[in-house]
Formats: C-alpha cells, structure tokens, sequence
C-alpha cells in the first residue's frame, strides 16, 4: 500500500455520542462543525439552522493536533501512518503566505 505522506488524518473521539474532541496529525489550523439532525429535546438555543431552514444541532469544534493519538487509533486498523511533510505542513499552517525554502514572503 502506497502512503501519502501529506494526508491529514483526523480522530473524532465521541464518548456518549457527543463529540469529545478531534484530534489530528497536522499542526494545520483545522475546525469542524458538529451537525446532529436529531434536535429532539434540545434547547432552542442549542438549535442552527440551514438556508433551507432545516434545523440541527451543533457546535464548532477545534482540532487538537496530536501525533501520537493519531498514530495510535490509526495502527489499530492496521493502517499504515504516513509521516507527514514538516516543510509542507508548515507552509499550509500559513496559509501558503511564506516560501517553504527561504521563508519569505
């Protein structure tokens, strides 16, 4: 199997189906939006809502960059870890506004 070594993978930790946190390999700042269609009981405050005016719940989340989680969870569906590019990951951390060789701008 081939890998990519600049694939972002991401672990969505849920404990008592809500999400508990994120946690990625990259150091790129990554959020996420929480989507649950299932408003039943919920607060009306607790409730967004689509352009379409379906409603759901949910939050922004930000991801936690942790190698070793990732590489954890990941090893355990035998999947291989890529090793990620620090140059390249670097460069997307800012937003591709510095050269990745000499830094300038």
């Amino acid at each position: 199997m081939t890998t990519n070594t600049n694939q972002i993978r991401l672990v969505i930790h849920v404990e008592g189906g809500i999400v508990q946190a994120i946690y990625s390999n990259s150091s790129a700042p990554i959020q996420v939006a929480i989507q649950d269609f299932d408003i039943e009981g919920a607060d009306g405050d607790e409730i967004a809502m689509l352009n379409d005016g379906t409603e759901f719940i949910g939050h922004i989340e930000a991801i936690i960059h942790n190698d070793s989680c990732v590489a954890d969870v990941f090893a355990a569906f035998d999947e291989e870890y890529p090793v990620i590019d620090k140059q390249q990951e670097s460069y997307v951390a800012r937003g591709g506004q510095f050269c990745p060789n000499c830094g300038a701008k």
